[in-house]
């Protein structure tokens, strides 16, 4: 009776340790071991009693059989959780992306009534006629309404578009609706990139716990978490410009920390490759990798920023010239018209100002960013300079959307949050205000939970009515 007893106390106390998350994960996987070692040992002990053996009405072997099945079962269901734990504490970023992976299945889900791009608001016409309307058009070869000349937009994202497309038919699906509903997932698969880019690039300016924020807010924002599945130039663009960003960053990082003798010309090469390849995919963006070579040359890189700029012409010809040849017979074609659609744009008097709905609720959040992205500036000059150039160009262009504004908030969101953070650890306002922060923090996730559940119901329709 008193071994039955010890080995109920450890059960419950292996309970109340899974229960209270301990951080321990090695001391409860040992006493889970232990535990069930002597539950066999008990049980076999128990069946050597002579009364127990000589039970000839057969009630009491039964009963320790149910005893010790009950106990298994428990037991496995506490090294299931014990498991989860194990998994979440070790694994962090991949239960973040799990997590992400659900949201973005639902946002494909829910956006699934856009099938025509003559019934839905029209931020979203030049995603769903360029591409979605167009791409299938070019595959069932029929005639394509209203693109008879270049209009600025990426041919190299249509031709993606339009590969996705061909695939898809290929393999017997030809139901726009489906079709969409795949593509949409695959725009939110390939999202998670932001995630994944965005927590390498903060552990470096800074540490994991405050990647792992960053990478949080990243995945559940309601921006990039209901936008990302629509297929958007500006938004597919990102990962590019991150990638290209990580490899500057942590070439610069290494050489800081004495890893590295000198820089590795090859990796600014490679990121120039993928700033092209933002840049084909979003023209835009072109902003954003001249605030990284300016940045280079007053960091005194002038090699880097040649070996930068390479890759990016090598990409820039590759993207610009086969694909308009094709379409058009005129390399350059759709770059030429997309600047000068900008132009012309700077003498219209009509403006759009719906650029901030994005961030307006999240506004004080947004200044406190805004304290650490300027804290340390020069600091993390490879980030914050091509970032501060594309938003001010952004807010000084007549036409504003919270579209163009997204190619650039990751790195806002990197930068602002982990100079904010390592500040705020630092000062006496935490130890003085324990619960405003975290209150904050809370009022702001409800409202980005909000906007994400409205925004799927609603399918995106409220915010630009």
């Amino acid at each position: 009776m008193d071994d039955y007893n010890n080995i109920q106390e450890e059960y419950n106390n292996i309970q109340t340790m899974v229960g209270s998350h301990i951080n321990d994960i090695n001391l409860l996987q040992r006493k889970i071991k232990l535990f069930m070692n002597k539950m066999t040992i008990l049980k076999d002990e128990l069946l050597k009693i002579p009364e127990i053996q000589n039970d000839s009405f057969g009630f009491v072997n039964p009963l320790i059989k149910k005893f010790t099945k009950n106990l298994s079962l428990n037991i496995i269901h506490l090294i299931m959780k014990e498991k989860i734990l194990f998994f979440s504490i070790k694994h962090p970023l991949s239960i973040i992306l799990l997590l992400a992976i659900v949201v973005r299945g639902l946002a494909a889900v829910f956006s699934q009534n856009y099938g025509s791009y003559l019934t839905h608001p029209a931020t979203l016409d030049e995603e769903n006629f360029y591409y979605v309307e167009v791409p299938n058009a070019w595959i069932s070869r029929s005639e394509t309404p209203c693109y008879d000349s270049p209009q600025g937009i990426s041919l190299t994202f249509l031709y993606l578009n339009y590969l996705v497309f061909g695939v898809l038919r290929l393999l017997g699906v030809h139901n726009m609706h489906w079709l969409l509903l795949i593509t949409r997932i695959i725009n939110g698969l390939i999202s998670l990139l932001i995630i994944t880019l965005g927590y390498r690039i903060t552990k470096i300016i800074s540490n994991k716990t405050t990647a792992l924020i960053v990478a949080f807010m990243l995945a559940f924002y309601w921006f990039f978490a209901v936008m990302s599945v629509y297929a958007m130039p500006q938004i597919a663009s990102i990962p590019c410009l991150l990638y290209g960003t990580l490899l500057i960053v942590k070439q610069d990082y290494l050489l800081k920390i004495n890893k590295i003798d000198k820089l590795h010309r090859t990796s600014f090469f490679i990121s120039g490759i993928f700033f092209g390849l933002g840049f084909a995919l979003w023209y835009q963006s072109i902003i954003y990798f001249i605030g990284v070579i300016v940045a280079l040359l007053i960091l005194k890189n002038r090699k880097s920023a040649l070996m930068t700029m390479l890759g990016f012409l090598l990409m820039l010809l590759v993207t610009q010239t086969v694909p308009d040849q094709i379409v058009w017979k005129q390399i350059f074609a759709e770059m030429n018209a997309f600047f000068a659609n900008n132009c012309r744009l700077l003498d219209n008097s009509a403006k759009f100002t719906y650029m901030y709905n994005s961030v307006l609720p999240f506004l004080p959040l947004v200044i406190i960013f805004l304290f650490g992205f300027f804290r340390k500036f020069g600091k993390n000059l490879l980030i914050t300079l091509p970032t501060l150039s594309y938003l001010v160009i952004c807010i000084l262009m007549p036409y504003k959307t919270d579209l163009n504004l997204a190619t650039v908030l990751p790195m806002f969101f990197i930068v602002g949050f982990a100079e904010w953070r390592n500040l705020y650890e630092k000062s006496n306002f935490r130890a003085q205000n324990r619960w405003q922060m975290p209150t904050l923090y809370s009022i702001e996730a409800i409202i980005n939970l909000s906007i994400i559940v409205i925004s799927m119901i609603f399918n995106l329709t409220f915010i630009y009515d």
